[in-house]
């Protein structure tokens, strides 16, 4: 398995978070996947001292809408409940094997609700080479939560 984690944080970033709302988007084709990811990282953050909450959107719809208005509407809405920063996950590709999982490119973009406007964090995962769904959603979780450690936004 091969796995390349790439990521550059704001310099106005400076503590750790304790509370992320997850929102995913993903294709309706990987809802297995980016299922069973959310799960594994809502853990992991837990284990971590991170308090989160998930949302997916499967399949969403196209929009003009920028990630700022989009994010904005969430805010105002109350769906991130209060939460110190939202990290947006979009499953960008995913290599199958015989319908099976094997490969995935994952962009995060971590946003302060309090400055939802500019991202203060992002992150693109490749992971290529994968054996079994459960796998690749495991090594995903891991290579997310050690790079959010070593970008120190958790414990």
């Amino acid at each position: 398995m091969s796995v390349r984690v790439d990521s550059v944080k704001a310099p106005e970033l400076n503590g750790k978070l304790s509370k992320l709302y997850l929102d995913f988007r993903s294709s309706t084709a990987s809802n297995h996947f980016v299922s069973s990811l959310a799960v594994k990282l809502k853990t992991e953050l837990h284990m971590h001292g991170v308090d989160s909450d998930v949302h997916i959107d499967f399949d969403e719809p196209v929009t003009l809408d920028s990630e700022y208005e989009t994010l904005v509407r969430k805010i105002s809405s109350g769906s991130t409940y209060h939460a110190d920063g939202i990290l947006m996950l979009q499953q960008n590709e995913t290599g199958t094997y015989r319908t099976v999982p094997v490969a995935s490119t994952l962009t995060a973009s971590l946003y302060l609700a309090t400055d939802p406007k500019h991202p203060v964090w992002k992150a693109v995962i490749k992971i290529t080479n994968a054996s079994a769904l459960s796998n690749l959603a495991q090594t995903s979780t891991d290579h997310l939560i050690k790079r959010l450690q070593r970008d120190q936004i958790i414990l």
